[in-house]
């Protein structure tokens, strides 16, 4: 069965699949997220929320942003990805998947993913290759058919 390769950052992903060391990486998908390439000004109002002291006397007082617009537009992201590494999971296109990316989106994307995508991680590697031509990746992503065959032979030998 096929390995996905999820290539990706706040902004961009490539998903790819191989059937094996000598199988030519196959685009599945590109995803991108818009929202996370806009400037924080243009997607927040100028003034933080506002709310009302309780305590004694009518006082207003701003709201501080518990998170940034910026880290929200990566977290939805980071969500979007994991659900299509879940329906690909649960439609059999894949048995293993190899997560590549900068280390705090893959902290996030991590939260996101199900116990059942998470057993099949195969490899977590912290770089970002997104801006990385295609015909340039398999030399970047060897280490997939080094984790794969380890795995196999753990098998083997389990």
């Amino acid at each position: 069965m096929s390995t996905w390769i999820l290539v990706c950052n706040a902004s961009t992903a490539r998903l790819f699949s191989t059937d094996g060391r000598h199988s030519k990486l196959r685009l599945v998908r590109e995803l991108s997220h818009a929202q996370s390439r806009v400037m924080p000004a243009e997607l927040t109002t100028d003034k933080a929320g506002r709310g009302r002291t309780v305590s004694s006397g009518p006082g207003v007082f701003a709201l501080p942003s518990r998170t940034s617009i910026k880290e929200h537009e990566a977290e939805a992201f980071a969500r979007e990805l994991a659900t299509v590494l879940q329906e690909g999971l649960e439609s059999k296109q894949y048995s293993n998947v190899a997560l590549y990316g900068p280390p705090h989106f893959l902290g996030l994307l991590g939260k996101g993913l199900s116990a059942t995508v998470t057993k099949r991680l195969l490899l977590r590697k912290d770089s970002d290759y997104t801006h990385i031509e295609t015909r340039q990746l398999p030399e970047l992503l060897a280490d997939v058919h080094q984790a794969l065959e380890a795995a196999e032979h753990d098998r083997v030998f389990a």
